[in-house]
């Protein structure tokens, strides 16, 4: 019972998220046809895949030395976090069935179709490539950082998680405009990836 209610208020939170750029593409298209192009979930280029492991790996291994060395281990515990949850229920079929859909569904997809998907296209295309992925990276960055600074309280782990999910966000724009034919699928794959490791490794 609790996987299916974790996966309806995963899909609901992807819809919320899918919400916005929809109503965007609404307004100036007024039709329906196109909007997933428009957002980028078509099919990438295959090359674009193995590299989006290699910068979830990348991801995994810059949180754990963030994490490690700056003594926040016990924040991907905490009490609200899908780790601190698993960390009730032991890890059995149904955590590791809620890992999945918590990474891959309500953060991974979620995130990707409004930093990647809607606002880093929206900036690419106001205002170059180099520039429209830096702003969407720096919003997604702070975005972690306004998240975390509820649990950690610790201006230091603040400014890293920063830094660290703003560099991963630039990769993934990078890779999904510059190699995976604008598609936000190789950029879910990164995120996916390195949730699920980073939770089950840390839990």
């Amino acid at each position: 019972m609790i996987v299916l209610i974790t996966l309806i208020s995963a899909s609901i939170q992807v819809a919320i998220f899918s919400a916005i750029p929809l109503i965007f593409y609404l307004v100036k298209n007024k039709k329906i046809t196109g909007f997933l192009k428009y957002i980028g979930l078509i099919k990438p280029e295959r090359k674009s895949i193995p590299i989006s492991i290699v910068i979830a790996l990348l991801y995994f291994g810059g949180s754990w030395l963030v994490y490690w060395k700056l003594g926040l281990l016990d924040t991907l515990r905490a009490e609200g976090l899908v780790g601190g949850a698993i960390q009730q229920m032991g890890l059995c079929v149904n955590a590791i069935l809620i890992v999945l859909i918590k990474s891959m569904v309500a953060t991974a997809m979620s995130e990707e179709i409004l930093f990647r998907g809607f606002l880093g296209k929206r900036f690419i295309n106001l205002i170059g490539f180099s520039y429209g992925n830096l702003l969407q990276s720096i919003l997604f960055g702070l975005m972690h950082g306004v998240l975390f600074w509820g649990i950690i309280r610790n201006m230091v782990g603040i400014t890293a998680i920063v830094l660290l999910t703003g560099t991963i966000g630039y990769l993934m724009g990078y890779i999904n405009e510059k190699v995976g034919n604008g598609s936000i699928v190789p950029s879910w794959i990164t995120h996916s990836l390195a949730n699920v490791m980073t939770i089950l490794f840390f839990i």
